[in-house]
């Protein structure tokens, strides 16, 4: 039965994704920095706090501009006016970003609230609580405002929620009391995830040990059941077992989290020698007179590559780089440090090509990677493949033979956007169907046999 729900609720999420608010939504909804109020340098601010700055952000909170200085979950928002700890936003600037983002005129806002079934994942953690805000409008919009941040960060509707609760949700298991702890969620998810692949292998094997038994008895039937469900789930079982298997061994690859098969990040030695520095340290590099000098933007970023500062710049429509002095810094110029700093994390490695990377890429789907990285091929014991966002000069992923593989396994097999069908989003869709159709009936007609065979035991 278990397996028949995936199947079911795959079938949905091949037309409805669980719901997100893309960036550039976000960054239309954020207002522009007020340049001119700032009066002291990332540094100064990321010194307020005792966290040891992974991240640090600038922004325009409500009508104040202040530095978002993070580690792990933990989020300090600090005033670059003034260099004070904010304190959380209310409901009333929670409301007016509403009634701005959604040009409505009386939202109801609720909270703050820590968790809820659409902001459950782990990676809204940084910006706990939010406020939801209710448009009340005839799509049934609710968006969800941080109160650390400000920030507007997610964005369903009365449809999107319906769908998911028959798709994501039930496919994830994603109910918000046991997903608001990752690790038992992450447990017990793996441990039904390979139970139902091994059933599925036991199933299967068993199926072709009674079809060669009975070809070897003579018979030429494909099977020898006569019961109708015994009938339909043994031949439904010899044609699409190995797509069940390969299907729910794929689900249950995707939960690995670095169990059997690389993470793809770099190590906690390697980042830091890419970077040079910490973040924290390298923004000693810019000042406040620098930031001015950028201009107009809504969002700066702050990074480290090579021991140098970095300042990622989101206006509008586009995003830019900029050195520590507030000067724009070309593609090259940032491949160049890139180079650098990937000769001092990977030294036994030689570098010995680099490409864009097209979106369509198989890994860079598989990956999640935006449209901005570029690949760098090392080679020494073995081959690796680091993939760079140009804007920001992160890493997105460290691919080696381990994490290649688990692209495959995993991704490839469940979504089946492979090359030949990643440009074909239609004929994948229908090849999708058919299989979780297929799956669907077979796991069904299981479903069915063993319901049966309890019955016959109680009674």
């Amino acid at each position: 039965m278990i397996l028949a729900m995936w199947f079911a609720s795959g079938a949905v999420l091949v037309f409805q994704p669980f719901p997100s608010l893309p960036k550039s939504a976000q960054i239309a909804a954020a207002p522009m920095l007020d340049m001119n109020a700032i009066a002291i340098s990332p540094a100064q601010a990321a010194a307020k706090t005792d966290l040891d700055s992974e991240s640090v952000r600038l922004i325009q909170r409500a009508d104040v501009p202040a530095y978002l200085v993070q580690s792990g979950a933990e989020t300090v928002a600090i005033g670059a006016r003034d260099g004070n700890v904010l304190p959380p936003i209310n409901a009333a600037i929670a409301s007016a970003s509403a009634r701005a983002f959604l040009h409505l005129e009386a939202p109801t806002t609720h909270g703050p609230i820590e968790y809820d079934q659409w902001i459950v994942d782990n990676g809204y953690d940084a910006g706990r609580p939010f406020y939801r805000v209710a448009a009340n409008d005839q799509a049934g919009t609710q968006i969800y405002i941080s109160a650390r941040t400000g920030e507007i960060a997610q964005r369903t509707t009365t449809s999107e929620r319906g769908w998911n609760w028959v798709g994501a949700v039930l496919h994830w298991v994603y109910f918000t009391p046991l997903r608001a702890s990752f690790s038992i969620w992450d447990t017990l998810v793996w441990s039904l995830s390979l139970l139902t692949t091994l059933v599925a292998v036991a199933g299967m094997t068993l199926g072709l040990i009674r079809t060669f038994a009975a070809r070897k008895a003579g018979r030429k039937q494909l099977t020898f059941f006569r019961l109708k469900w015994l009938k339909y789930h043994h031949i439904l079982g010899l044609f699409i077992g190995i797509a069940v298997i390969s299907w729910a061994a794929s689900g249950w690859l995707s939960m690995d989290h670095g169990r059997l098969f690389s993470r793809g990040q770099p190590t906690a030695s390697e980042l830091s020698a890419y970077q040079g520095r910490p973040i924290g340290e390298a923004v000693s590099q810019i000042s406040a007179t620098a930031l001015r000098r950028i201009g107009s933007a809504k969002e700066i970023k702050f990074s480290a590559v090579d021991g140098q500062a970095l300042m990622t710049v989101q206006g509008t429509e586009e995003m830019t780089r900029f050195d520590a002095n507030g000067m724009p810094l070309s593609v090259a110029s940032l491949d160049k440090r890139v180079r650098s700093a990937i000769s001092k994390g990977w030294p036994d490695m030689k570098l010995t090509g680099a490409a864009d990377v097209h979106p369509s890429d198989f890994y860079a789907l598989a990956e999640a990677m935006p449209g901005t990285v570029r690949k760098y091929e090392l080679q020494g014991d073995t081959t690796l493949f680091l993939y760079i966002d140009m804007t920001t000069g992160s890493i997105v992923a460290s691919m080696d033979e381990s994490r290649l593989a688990y692209s495959w396994l995993y991704y490839g097999l469940h979504t089946l956007k492979v090359p030949g069908l990643i440009d074909r989003p239609v004929l994948r869709k229908i090849l999708v169907l058919i299989l979780l159709g297929a799956g669907f009936a077979f796991s069904l007609t299981g479903a069915i046999i063993g319901v049966q065979r309890l019955r016959k035991s109680i009674s």
